[in-house]
């Protein structure tokens, strides 16, 4: 848990100064922001390019990826009753939480706050801020005894930060709720991760953690375009609170379903 913690702490120190950056474009125009985050990808790339590679991937031969393999990572899954309830959570996240985050969110502060792109990284730095202290907490912590139960604690209170966004709350509070989803978000990446690491077999441990992140993205391809569609019809406002009380509604049936919340 430490270990996962750790990596994923940089990872949202680097998303949180890349919100800031994105704000720069309030005074430098979009142009070039996206220019200087251009520049952030290109020397990424250049690191990158300079871990060396393990003996034994050297030695192996590259070979396509066949469905069959792809399907073998999602039998496992589902097959497992840790791995399974874990999965199902994950891609409530796509469906639930992606499309208020991507699509309501810039709505949301446009149509209801009034801000332009200033205010809106401010609105987007909230998540990887929350997430860092959320994971300082993990790390220092370094295990949780029912990782299981967090994960679905996790959901459930970031769930109850987009209720409390969509009472129409001021920005600051705004804010604040968007930082406690962030520190949700923390611990349910970090539990979900290394539960899947740890319950997944050797030969089909890195085919079974693109199956977890498949069911996150491929959901949000779903997730996306719904929020879109009900933004249309309940607002900006109405769109936080579906998402909430249906994010709220599938953790329960998750918990009541499988043994996720006794897991340890």
């Amino acid at each position: 848990m430490r270990a996962v913690a750790g990596i994923t702490l940089i990872q949202f120190v680097g998303q949180g100064c890349g919100q800031l950056l994105a704000g720069s474009a309030r005074y430098l125009g979009s142009a070039t922001a996206l220019t200087l985050e251009s520049l952030l990808f290109a020397i990424g790339a250049l690191g990158f390019a300079r871990i060396p590679h393990s003996v034994s991937a050297r030695a192996r031969r590259a070979e396509p990826i066949r469905l069959a393999e792809i399907l073998e990572g999602i039998r496992e899954v589902v097959r497992s009753p840790v791995l399974r309830p874990a999965w199902l959570l994950a891609m409530g996240v796509g469906l639930f939480f992606a499309g208020p985050y991507f699509v309501v969110f810039p709505l949301l502060n446009r149509e209801y706050f009034g801000g332009d792109v200033g205010e809106l990284s401010l609105i987007y730095m909230t998540f990887p801020a929350g997430s860092i202290l959320g994971l300082i907490l993990l790390w220092r912590r370094g295990h949780v005894r029912r990782p299981g139960r967090a994960i679905a604690l996790a959901q459930a209170t970031a769930a109850l930060s987009l209720l409390v966004i969509s009472t129409g709350i001021p920005f600051a509070p705004t804010l604040l709720a968007g930082t406690v989803w962030g520190v949700c978000g923390a611990f349910f990446i970090s539990a979900t991760r290394t539960l899947f690491q740890e319950n997944a077999s050797d030969a089909h441990r890195a085919r079974v953690l693109s199956v977890q992140m498949l069911g996150v993205m491929g959901a949000s391809t779903l997730g996306s375009p719904l929020a879109g569609f009900l933004a249309g019809q309940l607002g900006a406002l109405g769109t936080f609170a579906f998402c909430g009380i249906a994010m709220l509604v599938f953790v329960a049936l998750v918990c009541l379903f499988t043994d996720i919340w006794t897991y340890e």
